[in-house]
């Protein structure tokens, strides 16, 4: 093969490269070779050739001849391209990731470290032990697992913590045995991936959902969550007082088999939010829980609980327990009307007025005394009714009670329906909050007219009888039967 043909055979790359050696062969400068190039061959397929070989010169030192040997190595050169293709995709990989990779030697001394962790990014570690850069309790925990792969030949993965410039880091950390082809253990590998951001969410969850636990826990109103088939998965003790039936008694069972008297109502309804999506809110519920004697009044709340996907996952429920309200509304009830029932009964006209003096109850007397509706004796329409000469008397005086709460008490003049004004004796006493302060004034009229009208027969006999005693010239005396004086 002549050279001309064997230039041409080399890939264009590699041609130029070989060509600048021959000059070094003829001059004896290289005198054994030892060289890699590309040759296409007539198929157009490239192969690597590794060359070895030695010049030989005659006396005056020219090149009379070449010896050596070819070996084709492109199955060498894929495995090797193959390799630095993985070894770039790895570095890139690592680059990008917050994964930390190093080496240590059976002494555990660092012999390679990539991506380090900020906290050693300047700090030359090849040669250090885990003793020279953190403290001593993570040293002996890190010491034993990366000892315990060197004794056994088996890898393991461990969650480890340890602290970095006074900072908590917390690490998922592979150690891997590192061997020779003979199989004999040099030191370990080890990747550990910084999952610090990882644990702080899951403490901050952890402590969220203790919060949230005992929030429920405590919480005076019942609070479950049923899943799909509708049994209970939580319920807070409020929830268990309510039903009658203790808490543990409830998780993993169905609503039928804690209340069955109210299943056939209650279990629709959660079919219906769940179908809807739709909450239905303050429904009032009364009935028997446990014991079946205790009638219980609560106000319930079902929503449906959904992934943000909008996956229906269950139900929740809010029970609030309102038995108690609802029987002390049923007694101010009761109160009220008793209230009414002796305020018509009493032969008086009774009146209750907020602290403002505005008017918020008459007795039906009133109404029949004064022909006035409830519409025109609310607020301060009663005072219509007050004769225009005691108005101005009385009214001041009843501002003032109101801004000392003084009792109120005197005398007035009341229109009747008929036009008829007649006398009232009034009493009025106030009624105080918790805090001291005025919630109304309860109030009596008594009609006086025929007293005044006694009264003033009386005084008038008594002013007939002074002026006759004063016009008798002969006066007047006085004396018993017995002659007495």
């Amino acid at each position: 093969m002549s050279y001309q043909v064997f230039l041409d055979a080399l890939h264009p790359e590699d041609r130029q490269r070989i060509h600048a050696m021959r000059p070094l062969l003829e001059s004896g400068q290289l005198v054994h070779h030892e060289i890699e190039y590309r040759v296409v061959w007539p198929d157009g397929t490239v192969h690597w050739i590794a060359a070895r070989g030695s010049a030989n010169y005659d006396a005056d030192g020219k090149p009379i001849s070449s010896m050596g040997v070819i070996f084709d190595i492109t199955d060498r050169k894929q495995i090797e391209a193959a390799l630095r293709q993985n070894e770039e995709r790895l570095r890139v990989a690592l680059q990008a990731s917050p994964i930390t990779v190093f080496t240590q030697d059976r002494e555990l001394r660092y012999t390679w470290v990539y991506n380090p962790t900020p906290a050693f990014a300047n700090v030359d570690l090849i040669g250090k032990q885990d003793a020279d850069l953190l403290p001593a309790q993570d040293v002996e925990i890190l010491t034993q697992i990366k000892r315990q792969v060197l004794e056994t030949g088996i890898g393991t993965r461990k969650e480890v913590k340890t602290t970095q410039k006074g900072q908590p880091q917390y690490y998922d950390l592979t150690v891997e045995p590192q061997r020779q082809t003979n199989g004999e253990i040099l030191g370990v590998i080890c990747a550990a991936v910084n999952i610090t951001r990882l644990k702080q969410t899951e403490l901050a969850l952890r402590q969220s959902e203790t919060i949230l636990k005992a929030f429920i826990a405590s919480s005076p109103i019942g609070m479950a969550f049923f899943d799909r088939d509708l049994r209970y998965v939580y319920a807070n003790e409020a929830l268990a007082t309510i039903n009658g039936i203790p808490l543990e008694q409830h998780l993993g069972r169905t609503l039928g088999d804690i209340l069955p008297q109210w299943a056939p109502i209650i279990e629709p309804i959660f079919q219906q939010v769940m179908a809807t999506k739709e909450p239905l809110l303050n429904q009032e519920v009364v009935g028997a829980t446990n014991p079946a004697d205790v009638v219980r009044h609560s106000l319930v709340n079902y929503f449906p609980v959904c992934l943000p996907d909008g996956e229906v996952i269950g139900l929740g429920v809010t029970d609030l327990d309102i038995s108690d309200r609802r029987q002390a509304e049923e007694a101010l009830r009761r109160s009220e009307e008793e209230f009414r029932t002796i305020a018509n009964a009493a032969p008086a006209l009774v009146w209750v007025t907020l602290p403002n003096g505005d008017n918020i109850f008459f007795n039906d007397r009133w109404y029949e005394f004064t022909g006035q509706t409830q519409a025109e004796a609310a607020g301060y329409g009663w005072t219509e009714t007050i004769h225009p000469d005691d108005a101005a008397r009385i009214l001041p005086n009843w501002q003032r009670c109101q801004e000392t709460g003084e009792t109120y008490e005197g005398e007035v003049r009341y229109r009747r329906y008929d036009g008829e004004y007649r006398w009232h004796a009034f009493r009025a006493l106030p009624r105080y909050d918790a805090n001291g302060q005025i919630e109304a004034w309860y109030g009596l009229s008594i009609d006086i007219s025929d007293r005044k009208i006694a009264e003033a027969a009386v005084q008038e006999s008594e002013r007939r009888l002074r002026r006759l005693v004063e016009s008798n010239m002969f006066g007047v005396a006085f004396g018993d039967f017995n002659g007495g004086n």
